[in-house]
């Protein structure tokens, strides 16, 4: 492979051996690994991440419940360009740079939106969903000494909420809710599970939204949290 790298603002000038922008040639085009040097991968790449049992996670036998059912119906449709399943941890970049890059061609498992009441939310645009796979309840927690009565949206205006970066958060506006369109809740997104009750547990947020089935050490150690259904 040869690379012709350009100089920030042409800089620096004058070196031994440098070519002329204008009268660079223009760049070939074609694939990158040509016949006979290797083996170009046509297959289909599905991506999915760890931290999200019982559904995905490379410790967990067959690596969760949906990443066993998806490997099943893959290997029942059995495709002729073959099948692979990557583990790539930043979950934001499944729906960003892999699919745009064309590295990837399907990535799970990923919450619908509701698309006929938020058409404009990033999910319904250029994105093809299956039929559900699972339902679950998304729930918020709450530490039980500094209790939150819900009993309308009203209710969280002001509120700072945690919820895990690269986990969706259109829940949060559905219906008219608008908290983080307009502002009304302060929303924190660390990595991970743990890190979101750690901050609970620290009075440094006011609620957890997770689903039913996330359950991180500091929950099942820490002291005793309520929760209500969003």
């Amino acid at each position: 492979m040869k690379l012709t790298l350009l100089c920030l603002n042409g800089l620096p000038r004058g070196l031994e051996g440098g070519t002329d922008l204008a009268a660079a040639a223009a760049p070939a085009t074609g694939p990158v690994v040509t016949e006979g040097t290797g083996v170009r991968i046509e297959r289909i790449n599905l991506v999915t991440g760890d931290d999200y049992a019982p559904f995905t996670d490379r410790k967990l036998d067959r690596g969760g419940l949906l990443t066993e059912l998806v490997q099943r119906a893959m290997e029942e449709a059995n495709p002729a360009e073959g099948v692979a399943i990557h583990w790539v941890n930043d979950w934001d970049s499944h729906l960003d740079t892999l699919p745009k890059q064309g590295l990837v061609d399907m990535s799970f498992p990923w919450s619908r939106p509701n698309c006929d009441e938020t058409p404009d939310e990033y999910r319904c645009q250029p994105f093809l969903f299956s039929d559900p796979m699972f339902e679950i309840l998304e729930l918020v927690y709450i530490d039980n000494t500094r209790p939150i009565t819900f009993e309308s949206d009203a209710d969280m205006v002001g509120k700072t909420l945690c919820r895990m970066s690269g986990y969706s958060t259109h829940e949060l506006d559905q219906g008219g809710r608008n908290w983080v369109k307009e502002g009304k809740i302060k929303l924190e997104r660390p990595d991970g599970v743990d890190d979101c009750f750690n901050q609970l547990l620290e009075g440094k947020v006011d609620a957890v939204m997770i689903d039913e089935f996330a359950v991180p050490d500091q929950r099942r150690a820490g002291r005793d949290q309520g929760q209500w259904a969003l």
